[in-house]
């Protein structure tokens, strides 16, 4: 007797129908407002349509939540924020080091 092998995955269609990432990034107090701000014109005119983004602030933490359904969108996405946010609160903590 043979056994069947298993059926081919499909390239064609995504894998994941929605991939929805949040992550939050405890900046500092008054700082996570700031950023917020500074980075408000990225989520309003995000360069990818396929990418909702959203930027909110709880505390002193900034929490970034992306949707979408296409795994290295989304990734390049996360790790812009990512960046973004480090170099904003980076250059707020320079700045008040300098004082």
């Amino acid at each position: 007797m043979t056994s069947k092998p298993p059926p081919e995955k499909s390239l064609d269609r995504p894998i994941f129908r929605e991939i929805r990432v949040r992550i939050s990034c405890n900046v500092g107090t008054g700082v996570a407002e700031s950023i917020q701000s500074a980075l408000k014109p990225e989520v309003t005119q995000e360069p990818n349509p396929s990418i909702d983004s959203h930027l909110s602030v709880q505390g002193t933490s900034i929490i970034v939540t992306l949707e979408g359904n296409d795994v290295p969108t989304v990734r390049a996405s996360l790790n812009t924020y990512l960046r973004l946010i480090s170099a904003s609160a980076e250059s707020v903590a320079t700045l008040e080091a300098s004082r």
